[in-house]
């Protein structure tokens, strides 16, 4: 598993795909604003939309899963995601959202 990178390795990942934090906002589905703050540090992404965008770009570890997926299914898809032997992230769930794929 790879080490999560910091807001500013993602930022450098996103520049150099041509990435631009309104596109990437845009594309999640978020507010510009949250994936400035997220890249800047200021949010860590422990909850919500800023969750999501610091999974998707690789700065955290954990899932994303699709806002229609009940509490009960999203906590075993984050029970599954965890490896037993290094309590690291695995592979995702087949229900998790296409976004953070």
């Amino acid at each position: 598993m790879r080490h999560a990178l910091s807001p500013q390795q993602a930022l450098d990942r996103l520049r150099r795909t041509g990435r631009t934090v309104c596109g990437v906002a845009k594309e999640l589905g978020v507010k510009p604003w949250i994936v400035r703050d997220v890249l800047s540090g200021k949010l860590k992404g422990n909850w919500g939309d800023a969750h999501r965008v610091a999974v998707v770009l690789g700065i955290k570890h954990g899932v994303v899963v699709a806002a229609d997926v009940p509490l009960s299914e999203a906590l075993k898809a984050a029970d599954r995601s965890i490896r037993p032997d290094h309590g690291t992230t695995a592979s995702p769930s087949p229900r998790l959202n296409k976004q953070a794929a």
